[in-house]
């Protein structure tokens, strides 16, 4: 069972969850000891990915009551929240973008075992969400009224146009340059200066106040090879990304390139060592993620007809076909999106209508429906499931509530319950309801695909300064 986390201040109603297993602090493969042994000395004590320590020996930046709420909080074994413990409260915001595994277990005060937390997401891309939110609202009215159309006929010479207006492949790299031990020191000293600025973030300093001129005066070139270029908190699970040491040896890669995102527990992704080395810029990925945005918003229609692929596969193959041809064509309107990149990307999209279809297909209107009974009229957990059964509204969930009343209930009104916690009766029920799908999502953990790779690689690094803000 999921542990009842014990919150404090500033965090909102409990709107996505991530299920993280606390022993797990993420696959992520090591470098070579033997070269890296002559570039960076290894500490003898790592830090736990809670203790700043490391980087306040001699900044003066940080108050001695800082310091010593660290050391107290990093002197002994305690299972209290994180949160509070420093002086500068951390947004929210910074986190769940920067923060792995192990730095989240200590900062909600989860130890040991399987907890359950917001999904970052849902904090760094407020606009996103509240469109997201706006579109669903639409799309729901759109579904009251009917089929929303079979998409778009494009004929084989139009489909074979796009493809000669597209670019074939994505800018290869060249992979046998490699830089020498001086570029490799120079590098290895600026990739500490992101690290350091994302400890200064979790510890709730302003992004602001992290200078590249102030922060290479605090802490010279000596001092970050005798601290081991801060390595350890990306070993340690303080951050969900790090460099990746195969990528730090390429002379034709910038920093955006060799930043890698965790793939916690093995399976956050679906293809996670494509992803890693695909070597794409960040103006791709910014434009991909926009081309994965509209795919999404101009194949709606796409998602009223999913059940055909159980029910008549033929009809299904023909309107999927249509469907990958428009994708192609939404592709023309962006000038850096690769043939292979738009075929990964309705791919994708065609792997995450399945997904919801077989595990998530009208169970956010069961789960609000009881929802409302529940929270707002105080009903029992089930009186309301019959109540929504009654109403024969939900066909593809009438078997599952039918098993429920004949007595197999009280795994399914615990599952309820973590998944609407902290979805009060205050809230306004359009909110609730998306609330309740969104955490749905990520209670079922579907694989993950390159947009929310890319999405949340350009939000760590716009943060630690790795690459400018997108302009609005």
């Amino acid at each position: 069972m999921p542990i009842r986390i014990r919150r404090r201040r500033r965090f909102p109603a409990l709107p996505r969850h991530l299920k993280l297993d606390a022993s797990l602090p993420g696959e992520k493969p090591q470098g070579d000891a033997g070269e890296e042994g002559l570039l960076c000395e290894c500490l003898a004590c790592p830090p736990r990915p809670w203790d700043f320590s490391l980087l306040s020996d001699d900044d003066e930046d940080d108050t001695d009551e800082e310091s010593a709420r660290a050391a107290a909080y990093g002197s002994r074994d305690s299972d209290e929240p994180l949160i509070s413990r420093f002086v500068h409260d951390p947004p929210d915001e910074i986190v769940y973008t920067l923060a792995g595994p192990s730095f989240l277990a200590s900062y909600l005060g989860v130890v040991h075992g399987e907890f359950v937390i917001p999904d970052w997401d849902y904090f760094c891309w407020d606009d996103h969400a509240a469109a997201d939110h706006q579109d669903d609202a639409t799309d729901e009215e759109e579904r009251e009224q009917g089929k929303s159309g079979t998409g778009e006929d494009i004929s084989d010479e139009e489909y074979i146009g796009f493809l000669d207006v597209l670019p074939r492949f994505s800018p290869c790299v060249n992979d046998l340059l490699f830089l020498n031990i001086d570029q490799r020191i120079k590098l290895y000293e600026r990739h500490t200066l992101y690290r350091i600025k994302a400890c200064k973030l979790l510890q709730g300093h302003s992004i602001d106040s992290l200078d590249d001129a102030k922060l290479q005066r605090m802490y010279p070139s000596e001092r970050l090879m005798e601290k081991g270029y801060f390595r350890c908190y990306e070993e340690n699970g303080t951050f969900g990304w790090f460099f990746h040491p195969d990528h730090c040896k390429l002379a034709a890669l910038d920093d955006y390139q060799r930043l890698v995102l965790l793939n916690d527990g093995g399976y956050e992704y679906m293809q996670w060592d494509n992803y890693r080395c695909n070597y794409l810029t960040h103006d791709i990925d910014r434009e991909y993620v926009k081309y994965c945005e509209t795919v999404s918003e101009e194949l709606r229609w796409l998602e009223d007809y999913v059940a055909l692929d159980v029910t008549c596969r033929h009809e299904w193959r023909k309107l999927s076909n249509k469907a990958a041809l428009q994708a192609m064509k939404i592709a023309t309107r962006f000038t850096k999106i690769s043939v292979g990149l738009a075929r990964l990307a309705f791919q994708e999209y065609k792997s995450r209508l399945f997904f919801y279809f077989r595990n998530l297909e009208e169970l956010d209107g069961v789960y609000f429906e009881i929802w409302k009974r529940v929270i707002k009229q105080q009903k029992s957990f089930r009186e309301a499931v019959k109540e929504v059964y009654e109403l024969n509204k939900f066909p593809l969930r009438q078997n599952l509530m039918k098993y429920a009343l004949s007595g197999n209930w009280s795994l399914w009104e615990t599952k309820f319950h973590t998944c609407t916690a902290g979805i009060h009766g205050q809230i306004d029920e359009s909110k609730a309801r998306w609330l309740i799908t969104r955490t749905l999502e990520a209670m079922f953990k579907r694989p993950k695909g390159y947009e929310e790779y890319a999405r949340k690689k350009l939000k760590i690094a716009e943060l630690i300064g790795l690459i400018p803000k997108a302009s609005t």
